[in-house]
């Protein structure tokens, strides 16, 4: 599953590669956000997995998914992702800051809303902020997965 999460965020990288260069509306727009959720999806599906087994998970909710995880994996990945990604820890500018449970839950149903955007009424979507999140996800789950195969 991490690999396949893996290679669908290289997907859309690889697609987006020029696309500053050329203004114009990309053919594919919808599909990155689409993929993107689907990735994160995978990713988080493969460390519950790994922690609690290969029950079936039926989910497709962002924040539910995240908030499946163990406490200490969640906290894991939030602490990784405010070393990786300084500009979201709070500052006088931004009191609140930003973590990646708000991402996730401001992206919890983006799988299907993209999916459907022809019946999307209202809806926003980082790529970067999705991409920095699931880059702390698959970075930890990876270190996890080695060191429990090892053992």
């Amino acid at each position: 599953m991490a690999d396949t999460a893996e290679a669908l965020v290289e997907r859309v990288r690889e697609a987006n590669k020029g696309l500053l260069a050329e203004p114009k509306i990309p053919a594919g727009l919808g599909i990155d956000p689409m993929l993107m959720a689907l990735a994160m999806e995978l990713a988080l599906k493969a460390w519950i997995t790994l922690d609690q087994g290969s029950k079936i998970i039926r989910e497709h909710n962002l924040s539910k998914l995240f908030n499946m995880l163990k406490p200490e994996q969640q906290e894991k990945i939030e602490n990784d992702l405010r070393i990786s990604c300084p500009w979201y820890n709070s500052s006088p500018l931004d009191p609140l800051g930003m973590d990646a449970a708000s991402i996730l839950d401001h992206h919890a149903d983006a799988f299907v809303k993209w999916r459907y955007m022809h019946e999307m009424t209202h809806g926003s979507f980082s790529t970067s902020d999705m991409e920095n999140v699931f880059e702390s996800v698959l970075r930890l789950f990876r270190a996890r997965y080695t060191s429990e195969t090892l053992t």
